[in-house]
């Protein structure tokens, strides 16, 4: 549960109506062989009238493991929008259409996979060069050392804004839930990953990925195998919008009215000036550590045609400070 409620209150309703449950001992897990390993590259090609691209994909251990850790950082080293190795030296140069990585993680096992869409005249086959070339890079530590330090600041600033959001919250408690995570690892997973050096990378880079991968090309063209079903006939479902069952009458008479909260500017923003006497307005961030800071200047790209393109730059640049 997550929102604007008091936690006594809640814990007070869980007892009431849940508290009386027991467990049922008789309950087992089921219980399946474990996955053969892969030891060697193996294919599937896919048929479809959708436009050709590929994946390549290496097991890993299940979602509660620390493995996880390690590779959530290397999803970042290759593809992060702006600086990861493939992001650098595929898409940039437009090696390829598209190409990218992901980590998708599950309470069994996990997956890191990697993803490529081949341009005009090239082949799937090439794409796949293309992205496992990017590996090796990875294995041999071609990459800045310093782009751990800003990984883990960046991942750090995305928790840090997910806790301003309820949703984001309840995904995140319950994926330790489905994976069967202690919460003190979820909670301390970015402090673990601070830890984590170039050479730790390069030496788990060089032990996880081998030729034990799985690779599904999805070429355009058309399956026939595929079987048409006739579409059934669909009926009128009549929608009774001026109905209402006797439950949600209940739950609407029991609902405490939620009235809309106006701020009063003048008491919430404070205002100031700063030394060059430029007006300054500011709200504290009682939430987290995180902040928004907006310059505002009167002009724009009418008196400025460049304006555009160092909006964009400023953002690639930073300070120590």
């Amino acid at each position: 549960i997550a929102g604007d409620f008091d936690p006594d209150e809640v814990k007070a309703l869980i007892d009431k109506y849940f508290g009386s449950w027991k467990k049922n001992e008789n309950l087992t897990r089921p219980t399946y062989p474990a996955v053969k390993k892969i030891t060697e590259p193996t294919d599937t090609v896919v048929l479809g009238q959708e436009a050709a691209f590929m994946y390549i994909a290496w097991q890993a251990e299940g979602g509660k493991s620390h493995q996880l850790d390690t590779l959530a950082v290397i999803d970042r080293l290759l593809s992060n929008g702006k600086a990861g190795l493939i992001d650098l030296n595929v898409n940039q140069p437009m090696k390829c259409a598209y190409a990218g990585a992901g980590v998708q993680d599950l309470e069994e096992y996990s997956g890191f996979l990697l993803q490529g869409m081949p341009k005009e005249g090239q082949t799937n086959k090439e794409v796949k060069d293309i992205l496992l070339a990017e590996i090796e890079k990875l294995k041999r530590g071609e990459f800045d050392e310093n782009m751990l330090k800003a990984i883990v600041n960046n991942m750090k600033r995305e928790e840090y804004a997910g806790l301003e959001d309820n949703e984001s919250r309840v995904s995140t408690m319950t994926n330790a839930f489905v994976c069967n995570k202690e919460w003190a690892d979820e909670v301390n997973h970015i402090e673990r990953l601070s830890k984590i050096t170039k050479a730790d990378i390069v030496s788990f880079a060089n032990s996880f990925f081998k030729d034990n991968y799985v690779v599904i090309y999805k070429e355009q063209g058309e399956d026939t195998t595929l079987k048409k079903i006739d579409k059934p006939a669909i009926t009128p479902i009549p929608a009774n919008r001026e109905y209402q069952s006797q439950f949600v009458t209940d739950i609407i008479e029991q609902s405490p009215e939620i009235l809309p909260v106006f701020p009063d500017y003048d008491k919430e923003i404070a205002k100031s000036v700063t030394k060059t006497k430029l007006p300054l307005r500011y709200v504290k961030n009682e939430v987290n550590g995180l902040f928004t800071l907006i310059y505002n200047y009167n002009f724009g790209t009418d008196a400025e045609p460049f304006i555009d393109y160092l909006s964009d730059y400023l953002e690639l640049i930073g300070t120590k400070k």
